[in-house]
């Protein structure tokens, strides 16, 4: 089956958010997406921002990586179905979004984690990111 890695089209969008916070509880997850949506719909999220891995037509894993000020971004780490190739599918979006990233002359990107979701770093690692530091809140 042929993979193809992108920006996601406007009608991929909410299943491709919905793939970003399905690390939450189901609830959760929805009411992340659906607030990350209607970001996209105001203009405050950039649609080139969330990028997607499909599989013959259908999307399997998702990231959004906006950009900020100063050549940076802050990357929000792969999500997929669950599958055979979810862990590489997140692997293939990563390595995918760096290149994007460099494109629009990102220097610097970053995901700030909760220390109970660093795991969820693992394809951002594999892909070639980084772990430069830990921060500590008061």
């Amino acid at each position: 089956m042929e993979v193809e890695m992108r920006v996601a089209r406007r009608e991929e969008q909410a299943a491709a958010l919905e793939l970003v916070f399905g690390h939450y509880p189901p609830a959760e997850g929805r009411r992340r997406a659906a607030a990350a949506l209607e970001l996209l719909r105001q203009g405050r999220l950039a649609a080139d921002d969330v990028l997607v891995l499909s599989r013959a037509g259908r999307v399997e894993a998702a990231m959004a990586a906006p950009l900020a000020p100063g050549a940076a971004a802050s990357v929000w780490p792969p999500g997929a179905r669950p599958g055979l190739t979810a862990e590489a599918d997140q692997e293939a979006l990563a390595c995918f979004a760096s290149e994007h990233l460099r494109q629009r002359g990102v220097k610097v990107a970053q995901t700030l984690l909760p220390t109970d979701q660093v795991e969820r770093a693992q394809p951002l690692l594999r892909a070639g990111f980084r772990h430069i530091t830990a921060i500590w809140y008061l």
